[in-house]
């Protein structure tokens, strides 16, 4: 399965996406912390610990456990200069830490439902990942 995450709003404190499915089929928003990504340079010379949109990039999606949750949670794997970067639900760019969140409405900085998108995601992903392996791209697109 291959998911698309187009990047839209960029604002001083997070970045707003459109998650799409394989046939391009709105799935839910994603909200994230603010892009900070300097195109050729390493994470770690534009990485501000806590508060920054992972890189663009393909990553694969796994169902394993995690220890800040105590539950298993989808997890993005190998993303450059970041560790442990979940999808989980969550309404505040402050709320992410890298991570990415899932919301059904969106405004500036803000998401809400974020359980009922985390919900879709998972009955989305989960039967997938026994049969085949789950990849995200995720892009920023300007509107």
């Amino acid at each position: 399965m291959e998911l698309t995450l187009k990047r839209r709003i960029f604002t001083d404190e997070s970045t707003i996406g459109e998650l799409l499915s394989e046939q391009g089929e709105h799935v839910c928003y994603v909200l994230e912390d603010r892009m900070r990504e300097i195109s050729g340079k390493p994470v770690s010379q534009w990485k501000v610990a806590g508060a920054t949109a992972i890189p663009t990039g393909r990553y694969r999606i796994i169902w394993d456990m995690s220890n800040r949750f105590k539950k298993e949670t989808l997890r993005l794997l190998n993303v450059p200069g970041y560790e442990g970067i979940r999808i989980h639900k969550g309404n505040r760019s402050k709320e992410t830490e890298g991570c990415l969140l899932p919301e059904t409405a969106v405004s500036e900085d803000l998401v809400s439902h974020s359980a009922d998108a985390l919900e879709r995601i998972e009955k989305l992903i989960c039967p997938c990942l026994a049969q085949e392996e789950v990849w995200i791209t995720i892009a920023n697109e300007t509107v």
